[in-house]
């Protein structure tokens, strides 16, 4: 058959003689030789023949058997990608979607009035039976909208620059910055229209949109909104002009929180306001997660309080189940058809008897066992397992478990993990099986030593209005390690609320700090005796604040040791665990070793917690094929990897090399033999008999003499 160093022969193994085309024993050349010269006639030997033969009786089976080693790797890398593939797809298509409780919890909610929300269960919610509650919805959040009169294309709008920042307004109209690193500082130049405006709006990424809008007259009017709903999220706008030449209209775009002549507020900056059974709630969106183990949508108000219903559904629940079986049994043709005792074509057979296979199938044993120890098995939700690993679903016994446990098929299929607390949750558990990181199913005590706080820095006290000048125009600072100058524009006046924002929107829009951090944000905010507080918006100690010169005029004095934020600080097990901010996670312990746990500002200091860590059969499944096919020691990849090795032609220890070397050594011998016989022909035209013949090929000395 055909070779080649990258073939497959079609996804099927070859047998150990796939490659032998000729005889190799002395017997079987001295046939060949005879047959050659047609039954011992003294004319007609083939030399070629000869040659070939008496190389292949030196090499024996060295290169047949490399080509088939070679073609074998092919095959079994083949078979092993499909696999890898396989695996890969049952985990995304089946375990990944049906690991949202929201397929397996057996509950579902319903809104009496769809136009004004809709509900799904909360993730990780703990609703055990039905329910119904009274929603009455008063305020839909909305993105507060601007617009403008309306202005000629080619009218100019000034030369100078736009401040626009993001907050609320309070009943008194005051502006406060929500510090969430929004709005930013355009220039303007005296050639910029409203078309123009709304291109640097949009270019300059400040959490804001701007839209023109093209009259009937051929007009233009400026629109622009918040691209996130709240009241937390209205726009102020403040500009400077850079030229006092008649036509600069840019400061009639100020705008804080009432009308002007330019901009009419279309739609307010407003918060979701809804009650359910008669419990206030307010929120700046109208996607709001995890209320009573509920997730709401608000679409509209309700003109009469609307029902939700929350009820079993006990028939899209089985249908799930069903599909999880489907799915499983699928995978397992695949893996049937690999392991076949019978070789054939597009793999099958490649990899019977593999340690790959063996693996997966005692992997995918203990699983069920594991489960069975920890009080719960696939029976308990009517699946059982044939001795081929094969699955078989009974919805009959589903249906009476259901009456017994509504939520038995999240209990056996995904994670029953929780706290004695809500303060504090579990983030991930460590799945790596090798290498240390997995954390151990069973119950484990938590304790905070210490809580964990954000990095504030306050500055001294200064008199206000302030005047910038050349000799205090530069702050410089370090924030979490990044040095900055905040430079202060010089003849500007700032009272108190001014040169607070002025320093948050020059560090917020730090480019480094925001590249180090793009959630991290500085809080500044002006106090009582005239002094600024500076607070990290998260916890942690690599949040940390340094004034690295005197600046007195503006309170900001060198400081002596940075000033960090705190970790939280606990054990895990009765063993310190690392604080990174709000986590807390398990490195030096054994049985929780890849734990981290979520702390909130809630927790009690010194009050020993409980957590729970009890993995379903889904995640199980996950964490095993998951290792097996992307870990560097899981069994697939390590196989793959080291058929791959031996294919690598610059590897001398590799197949294919091996192949080169036996391939040369043969052409050697080719021109050796090729050289030795070349009187052949000649000294057999003089044999007289067979003896004389062999005297001839194996023993010339006997025959010299």
């Amino acid at each position: 058959m055909n070779f080649s160093v990258s073939g497959n022969n079609n996804g099927q193994i070859v047998g150990k003689d796939a490659y032998y085309s000729t005889k190799t024993s002395k017997t079987e050349v001295t046939d060949e030789i005879l047959k050659s010269q047609g039954g011992g006639k003294k004319y007609g030997f083939d030399s070629g023949l000869l040659v070939k033969m008496s190389v292949q009786q030196q090499m024996g089976g060295t290169i047949p058997e490399l080509k088939q080693n070679i073609t074998n790797a092919n095959v079994k890398i083949g078979a092993l990608t499909s696999l890898s593939s396989t695996m890969n797809t049952f985990l995304y298509n089946t375990v990944d979607k049906l690991s949202d409780p929201s397929f397996l919890g057996g509950f579902d909610a319903k809104i009496s009035d769809e136009q004004a929300a809709s509900a799904t269960l909360s993730e990780g919610s703990n609703i055990t039976k039905a329910t119904q509650y009274s929603l009455n919805v008063t305020q839909v959040a909305s993105a507060q909208t601007l617009t403008t009169g309306e202005y000629d294309p080619s009218q100019h709008i000034g030369k100078g620059s736009m401040e626009f920042s993001l907050g609320s307004y309070d009943s008194a109209g005051k502006f406060a910055d929500n510090w969430q690193g929004g709005g930013g500082l355009i220039k303007l130049n005296d050639t910029d229209t409203v078309s123009s405006l709304a291109d640097k709006i949009n270019d300059a990424n400040m959490g804001i949109t701007a839209t023109v809008i093209t009259t009937p007259s051929n007009k233009q009017r400026l629109a622009i909104y918040s691209n996130e709903t709240g009241a937390d999220h209205a726009i102020n706008i403040k500009t400077t002009k850079d030229s006092l030449l008649p036509g600069n209209n840019i400061d009639s775009f100020n705008y804080n929180g009432t009308n002007t002549a330019t901009f009419t507020q279309k739609v307010g900056a407003n918060n979701s306001k809804f009650t359910i059974n008669g419990i206030d709630f307010e929120y700046t969106s109208n996607d709001i997660k995890d209320v009573i183990g509920l997730d709401l949508k608000i679409t509209g108000k309700t003109t009469t309080p609307a029902t939700i219903s929350v009820f079993q559904d006990t028939n899209t629940l089985i249908q799930n189940v069903q599909y999880f079986v489907n799915n499983f049994n699928s995978f397992m043709d695949v893996t049937s058809f690999l392991d076949n005792s019978s070789p054939g074509e597009k793999f099958q057979g490649s990899l019977h008897d593999s340690k790959v296979i063996k693996e997966l199938k005692q992997s995918l044993s203990d699983i069920d066992f594991k489960l069975a120890q920890n009080g719960s098995q696939l029976r308990d939700i009517g699946i059982k397992i044939d001795d081929k690993g094969y699955l078989s679903f009974n919805r009959n016994d589903l249906v009476k478990m259901l009456n017994h446990n509504p939520n038995i098929v999240s209990d056996v299929l995904l994670n029953n993990n929780h706290s004695t607390t809500h303060a504090i949750s579990i983030k991930e558990i460590g799945n790596t099986k090798r290498g240390g990181y997995y954390t151990q199913n069973g119950k484990y005590d938590v304790e905070i030593t210490q809580k964990a706080a954000p990095a504030k820095l306050n500055t001294g006290s200064i008199k206000y209005p302030v005047t910038i000048n050349a000799a205090n125009s530069t702050i410089k600072m370090t924030i979490n390690g990044i040095k900055i100058d905040i430079k202060m524009q010089e003849g500007k006046t700032y009272d108190a609320d001014q040169f607070a924002l002025e320093i948050s929107n020059q560090i917020n829009r730090n480019d480094k700090i925001k590249a180090k951090d793009e959630t991290e944000s500085v809080i500044v905010k002006s106090q009582a005796d005239g002094s600024l507080e500076l607070t990290s918006s998260k916890n942690g100690s690599k949040y940390s604040f340094e004034v690295d010169e005197n600046n007195k005029s503006l309170g900001f004095t060198t400081t002596i040791t940075k000033n960090r934020g705190k970790d939280f600080e606990g054990k895990i097990n009765g063993v310190l665990a690392l604080g990174d901010g709000d986590t807390l996670s398990s490195m030096f312990d054994k049985s929780t070793k890849g734990l981290v746990l979520n702390i909130n500002s809630n927790v009690q200091i010194g009050k020993q917690e409980t957590i729970t860590i009890q993995r379903g059969y889904l995640t199980s499944i996950k964490d095993s094929m998951s290792y097996m096919i992307n870990n560097d020691k899981g069994v697939v990849k390590v196989a793959i990897k080291d058929y791959e090795k031996s294919l690598d032609k610059n590897s001398l220890d590799s197949l294919v090399s091996k192949l080169d070397a036996a391939q040369d050594k043969s052409d050697k011998l080719t021109k050796q033999y090729w050289g030795k016989y070349s009187h052949v022909e000649s000294a057999l035209s003089r044999s007289s008999s067979i003896q004389d013949m062999l005297d001839v090929m194996y023993f010339p000395d006997k025959k010299d003499k």
